[in-house]
């Protein structure tokens, strides 16, 4: 074709023709290999693979399909290309469950390894394994990376090595019992705000991030790890850790409103350590649900033994092939 190519966007193509069928993700990582220092992560890669496939939305897909047909070659419009830069973007996209394979999920957040509460934890697992649940869905905070926290004030301090050992030990055993999605949270996120601080540059290589140092590929083939701040869409129901909307998102009422109205859709979180739930209809006559989970940690911590904590999980059921569901928000209570 005519229009001229960024020389990384050759290169992804190049990779997409040649490995037709190929996962986004192993794709990505070969091309990171076959070209060290080229691209500035796997996940930029994976990103391009996305963008010069059409799998980015509608407007995308028009885009892509130049690549493909010559869509146009007129030399103005090639000139204007290429005094374009290229720019920067994410690759922002939902990470989709299919609820076939997935009709109930149990529910859990904020645990934060090593300042769990044990008996709670086995509480909810014993209750999963009771009820027949099949997949566990982790939302974020499993490890609380204390170590290398900004704030850092617990004196009982567990080395990161430590903590990284604990859940990836619990991650393993957990995976040989159910099928595991586990989704970062805010403190997941404490080594990408570590390495960028203190070594930046070196903090976009790929065996540095936590999925790499966990070593979840090679390990543990029944879970699902899940990064970048994405959604996990279960059906009709939006799946966040609760820090993707940023700060001051409590209204007077509970979490689960300060989720409805950043959402504006049925969405469930945790973050805040409550559980609550907020329910509204709108004009359509369809209602929307909004819910909140209570943690599975320490509930009065040395650096804020006074909260509104509580302990607590879920469990979301598919009930049509529409993607309609039923939440039961559950607490425990000593």
């Amino acid at each position: 074709m005519s229009r001229e190519r960024t020389e990384r966007g050759e290169i992804v193509l190049i990779y997409v023709k040649n490995y037709p069928g190929v996962a986004k993700k192993t794709l990505a990582t070969k091309i990171n290999d076959d070209h060290p220092g080229k691209f500035k992560s796997p996940e930029h890669i994976r990103s391009l693979i996305r963008y010069y496939t059409g799998q980015l939305g509608k407007d995308n897909r028009i885009v892509a399909r130049k690549y493909s047909e010559n869509f146009y070659s007129g030399e103005g419009y090639n000139k204007i290309y290429d005094s374009i830069p290229d720019g920067e973007y994410n690759d922002y996209e939902r990470h989709v469950v299919d609820i076939n394979k997935h009709p109930e999920v149990g529910i859990i957040c904020d645990i934060h390894m090593p300042y769990h509460d044990k008996r709670a934890l086995m509480e909810t697992i014993e209750y999963f394994l009771k009820h027949n649940i099949k997949t566990v869905m982790i939302l974020g905070d499993l490890t609380d990376m204390k170590e290398i926290s900004y704030w850092n004030r617990d004196r009982r301090i567990t080395t990161f090595q430590e903590e990284k050992e604990m859940t990836k030990v619990f991650l393993k055993t957990l995976q040989n019992e159910f099928h595991v999605i586990f989704k970062e949270g805010n403190h997941e996120e404490r080594l990408d705000v570590y390495l960028k601080s203190k070594a930046p540059e070196i903090a976009d290589l790929p065996e540095l991030q936590w999925e790499a140092l966990l070593r979840l590929d090679n390990d543990m083939p029944n879970l699902e790890y899940i990064g970048d701040r994405r959604v996990i869409q279960y059906g009709k129901l939006n799946a966040v850790h609760g820090h993707e909307f940023g700060r001051s998102i409590f209204s007077p009422v509970n979490p689960a409103r300060g989720f409805f109205l950043r959402a504006k859709d049925n969405v469930i979180g945790g973050h805040y350590h409550q559980s609550s739930e907020h329910i509204e209809g709108n004009l359509s006559f369809h209602s929307l649900g909004a819910f909140s989970l209570g943690c599975l940690c320490d509930l009065h911590p040395e650096w804020r033994p006074l909260n509104k904590w509580g302990l607590g999980f879920a469990t979301a059921e598919i009930t049509n092939e529409s993607g309609a569901f039923n939440v039961d928000n559950r607490k425990i209570i000593r």
